[in-house]
């Protein structure tokens, strides 16, 4: 009989409560994310993460017990980083749109800072890569995804009333995959106009849902 191998804990132990804490768990998961981006999963340790954050192995476990929590922290954060950007830009009207154009514009203002917001965050591109690589990150991924999802389809719904609402939310999760493929494409190859194609990413998704929205008679 094969045994199965033994859940990995991907936990984090313990949040910082104090300034200087928070200092120290911050100053690990940035070293962390940088390590990612530098060897990758494979080579990557705890004593590397340490090592480079400044800080000794005893109080890099104090907050994680493996790499793998880190990893899986780092994923979390970087997620949640994402959707508060969301969230903001559909508080400030990024749904309501009056036209095509319109809707491609504001489509692109909020990819275009997602995706440099993936950029810029310690590992945000090795994350972005691997997210569905890797089981812990691919809870990760699901679970942002769903919340995204949830909050466009909130809005979404008031838009599209006559839309019945299991194709909605098929429409908005094939929406949002494609645009997050297309931030991917556009971080992994640096010879493309990233503008260029997250616009024209934009334009297939605003399209689509003119179609939608043409698809089921209006009340």
């Amino acid at each position: 009989m094969t045994r199965r191998a033994a859940p990995v804990d991907v936990e984090t132990k313990a949040q910082p409560a104090q300034r200087r804490s928070r200092e120290t768990y911050d100053r690990i998961l940035t070293a962390a994310g940088e390590l990612l981006e530098e060897v990758g999963m494979e080579r990557i340790s705890t004593n590397m993460v340490a090592e480079r954050a400044g800080v000794s192995p005893a109080a890099l476990y104090r907050y994680f017990p493996n790499k793998y929590a880190l990893v899986v922290a780092l994923a979390e954060l970087l997620a949640s980083t994402s959707n508060a950007a969301i969230v903001e830009w559909i508080k400030a009207g990024g749904l309501e749109t009056r036209n095509l154009d319109e809707a491609v514009a504001k489509n692109f203002e909020i990819q275009k800072r997602t995706t440099e917001i993936i950029r810029a965050f310690p590992g945000g591109p090795w994350i972005a890569r691997s997210i569905r690589a890797l089981p812990a990150l691919r809870d990760v991924a699901n679970r942002s995804r769903r919340d995204v999802v949830d909050q466009l389809f909130a809005i979404q719904r008031g838009r599209y009333p006559h839309v019945p609402e299991d194709e909605l939310r098929t429409a908005i999760r094939l929406s949002t995959d494609a645009l997050a493929s297309n931030s991917l494409m556009v971080l992994e190859d640096p010879d493309l106009d990233a503008d260029a194609m997250l616009r024209e990413g934009c334009l297939m998704v605003a399209i689509y849902y003119e179609h939608l929205d043409a698809r089921y008679p209006h009340p």
